[in-house]
């Protein structure tokens, strides 16, 4: 089998493209640049040579469409701040083309020239006009640029053990926008919407083709802090989320299953960000001339009660969160701290995670998610602190760790605040009293051998696999707001 040694790309025709931009690397199998503005849709052909080691070349050419749409550049979706606007995509529709909403979708969620908040009378939310949506009421306010997408989206809410409780929490929302440009995903109060990486969707290798692989803003936030904190899902003593096998190059499919796993636990913290600004309490009184964006600029959400009741107190991670994910410039005194100093602030606290430090919304939602992962899908979150930089092979020295942390005695009250407000059929401290109690990780053990607790060479994984899933940890926080 021939090694790929390098690769060279270059425009042959079209419409001058400003820049080509790589990712990470010798050499890239990537190929991210900003389109220019045309006054008619043109075509431009790129070509990528690529040279084996056995001194062997192979060509090929792509045709990229760039089109010529209306922008304005004072939309919510648009980034004139450079050279180049930076847009959204023009191919979006509604994934029920004769849905009553089809035209609401199309002016009111995601386009280049949306400039205010529409009304509820224009698009209301779900939970404004059913008290009981079915999946047909939240298929008619999706809104794809791929059909498969929509396709997906359906089938999830078809089969996942989830589905009764998202139903309910989706009628805070106003439309379910899914997209190969969304990442990260994310809730925006302004429209009432939430909007999902379409990377959580994918079944085959050949709807992954379709998405927009260029990392997260994000990535490099953070990265001369001298500790790292990661969290994954546990289930039946395996992983859970993120998966493992599943590398772009392997051209693997997703089982259902897979799909489920990827997506729950997006969904359930995104639509408690949705019930958090508009909890079930408000949808009633919501007048149809308001707007989402006036209503929350004058109602204080769930999470500002959780804050000033029952708030998080280390100020120390309060900051270094704004290192980690809000891109501040960490001073000396952070670039010091020790795993070990870490753990102590994090473990006497009450966040279940290291992100919601980041801002009380996120604290709120990562309450709601995780409590509702574990109850109703019997997926448990690890999280764990580590000192340094992950290694290629995996050996990574746990500091500190702890499974199931939701149910610990110092996040339960703050837990029964956020999850019993999202969903008060629920009765929040049962359910406490039947989960399990969390579990600190062993001395000395590393962030693969603590998958199973019970038998700590459970997992056997290679070095490359090893090294994708330390990969998908860096980024889990970056695929949401």
């Amino acid at each position: 089998m021939k090694t790929v040694t390098d690769i060279t790309w270059e425009q042959l025709s079209g419409a001058s493209i400003p820049a080509f931009t790589f990712d990470d690397g010798d050499f890239s199998y990537n190929l991210y640049f900003q389109a220019p503005q045309v006054s008619a849709d043109s075509i431009a052909e790129i070509q990528a040579t690529l040279t084996f080691d056995d001194g062997s070349v192979a060509t090929d050419t792509v045709q990229v469409l760039i089109k010529n749409i209306n922008i304005d550049s004072d939309a919510y979706f648009v980034d004139d701040s450079g050279s180049n606007p930076e847009t959204v995509t023009s191919h979006m529709l509604a994934y029920r083309p004769n849905s009553p909403y089809a035209a609401a979708l199309d002016a009111c969620v995601y386009n280049n020239e949306l400039t205010s908040s529409c009304t509820f009378a224009q698009l209301p939310l779900i939970g404004q006009q059913t008290e009981s949506p079915t999946i047909d009421d939240i298929l008619d306010r999706t809104y794809v640029s791929h059909p498969w997408m929509g396709e997906a989206f359906e089938q999830f809410l078809q089969t996942s053990n989830s589905s009764d409780d998202l139903l309910q929490m989706l009628r805070a929302t106003s439309a379910v926008v899914i997209s190969y440009d969304i990442r990260p995903s994310f809730y925006w109060a302004v429209t009432g919407a939430i909007y999902l990486d379409a990377n959580n969707f994918w079944r085959s290798p050949e709807e992954r083709d379709t998405i927009n692989t260029q990392p997260d803003y994000r990535s490099g936030f953070g990265s001369d802090l001298d500790f790292s904190i990661f969290w994954r899902y546990v289930k039946d003593a395996a992983y859970y989320y993120p998966q493992t096998g599943l590398a772009a190059s392997a051209r693997a499919t997703r089982t259902q299953q897979g799909v489920d796993a990827a997506l729950t636990w997006l969904m359930y913290h995104e639509l408690a960000h949705a019930n958090d600004f508009f909890d079930y309490t408000t949808w009633s009184s919501l007048s149809n001339s308001n707007t989402p964006l006036n209503y929350v600029n004058n109602n204080a959400p769930l999470s500002t009660g959780l804050e000033n009741t029952l708030p998080l107190t280390s100020s120390e991670l309060h900051a270094l969160a704004q290192v980690r994910y809000g891109g501040d410039d960490a001073n000396s005194t952070q670039r010091a701290y020790s795993a070990g100093q870490v753990a102590n602030w994090f473990a006497s606290d009450g966040a279940v995670t290291f992100y919601s430090y980041y801002t009380e919304r996120e604290d709120f939602a990562n309450l709601v998610e995780r409590f509702m992962m574990l109850y109703r899908m019997d997926a448990s979150a690890d999280v764990a602190i580590f000192s340094g930089d992950a290694v290629d092979d995996g050996s990574y020295d746990v500091t500190w760790g702890q499974r199931d942390r939701i149910n610990d005695s110092n996040l339960q009250l703050r837990v029964d605040y956020a999850v019993s407000r999202v969903l008060p059929e629920l009765d929040i401290p049962a359910i406490q009293a039947a989960m399990p109690t969390p579990t600190l990780f062993p001395a000395d053990s590393t962030w693969f051998n603590t998958v199973d607790l019970d038998n700590e060479e459970s997992v056997q994984l290679t070095g490359d696999e090893k090294k994708a899933i330390i990969e998908a940890q860096e980024k889990l926080e970056e695929r949401l707001f």
